[in-house]
């Protein structure tokens, strides 16, 4: 290094960032993991499980609400001493009841995808799993941003894409950006 002697505390400086960079690496693996592959599982291992039963709860809730509000209706009517409407407050209960019944109608689609992914899964050997986070791992060593500032965008763009397959499963797209990040300029 041109003949200059570094200063330890210099020397110990350098070893703790390197250290530190390290640390920071793996946590934004471990990041990763829980974020785009495990909060998927659960969600939809959950979806699977309750989802139905989520369902029927608003479904009955909302039934209970709409009754307990037309019995107050009529009763609002009889108290003014009018025959109580029963066709114009049924139109009011539908208006009302509106965007609950749209959040039920959410709620039963997502637990009827959950359900189709449930039963697509294909599970993965634990050495395609090991292979698959492996790969992954490198990918984001080589081009996380925080980890190498200053990356060109097309290595910003590969590190992107590494997390929509990590997130989708889908290790071919990984082995495809591992082959184009060894063919490219560094």
């Amino acid at each position: 290094m041109n003949g200059l002697i570094p200063h330890p505390e210099i020397q110990a400086l350098v070893s703790e960032c390197e250290r530190l960079r390290t640390l920071l690496s793996q946590l934004y693996l471990r990041h990763d993991n829980l974020k785009l592959q495990l909060a998927p599982q659960l969600e939809i291992s959950y979806m699977n499980a309750f989802g139905e039963l989520e369902c029927k709860i608003m479904q009955v809730q909302n039934e209970a609400l709409r009754l307990r509000r037309k019995i107050g209706l009529i009763q609002a009517a009889k108290n003014r001493n009018e025959h109580p409407d029963i066709a114009k407050i049924n139109d009011l209960l539908e208006m009302e009841f509106k965007e609950y019944l749209w959040q039920l109608e959410e709620k039963q689609r997502s637990t009827e995808m959950a359900k189709k992914a449930f039963k697509e899964q294909i599970p993965m050997s634990t050495e395609e799993s090991e292979q698959f986070r492996r790969l992954y791992r490198e990918i984001v060593k080589a081009t996380h941003p925080d980890l190498h500032p200053g990356i060109s965008r097309d290595k910003v763009r590969f590190f992107i894409d590494a997390q929509g397959a990590y997130s989708q499963g889908d290790i071919a797209t990984l082995l495809a950006i591992a082959t184009m990040l060894e063919t490219a300029a560094p």
